[in-house]
């Protein structure tokens, strides 16, 4: 039997956040009736990438300031990722993690036609996806708390009456 396995890309602006939403993801993954494995692709974009070495205005060369800002933002991955793999493997999901450096959606793509994913789940869409994905896009959003119209207009008062100045 062919192991099934879901995408699940992450990026320096989503990946603390998808632990708001992994408990959904580890039931949604747990309710199918096969074993399916989660490859965890931490993903930093090239183009910020490059553009935060180019902006360091540290007296290094471009060539080991691009060494410093990679090893960093790769090591952050690798964490990060290995944390939300240790989170799947308590749930009985078996995962892989890679740290990827490129466009996001092409990187997305290509893991996904490389494993034959069954589907990409994320917490955020990135532009283009559903357009390119060889294989459902899940998008798992965090559980918002639930809030009476009443409070969130008198917060929304009160926050401006704050900063408007009285006329008299």
């Amino acid at each position: 039997m062919e192991d099934k396995k879901v995408i699940i890309p992450l990026t320096i602006g989503t990946s603390k956040d998808f632990l708001a939403i992994i408990n959904q993801v580890t039931d949604w993954i747990n309710r199918i009736d096969e074993k399916i494995g989660a490859d965890l692709l931490y993903i930093i974009d090239g183009d910020f990438l490059e553009d935060a070495i180019l902006a360091d205005d540290e007296f290094f060369d471009t060539a080991t300031k691009r060494k410093m800002i990679t090893d960093a933002v790769v090591k952050e991955g690798e964490k990060i990722a290995g944390e939300i793999k240790a989170v799947f493997s308590e749930q009985g999901i078996e995962g892989s993690t890679k740290v990827l450096i490129g466009n996001p959606l092409e990187e997305i793509v290509r893991a996904a036609r490389q494993t034959s994913a069954i589907a990409i789940i994320s917490q955020t869409l990135p532009s283009g996806l559903l357009n390119v994905a060889p294989c459902p896009v899940i998008v798992f959003a965090p559980k918002k708390k639930s809030i009476r119209f009443i409070d969130a207009v008198t917060s929304w008062f009160g926050a401006r009456s704050k900063t408007a100045p009285l006329r008299t």
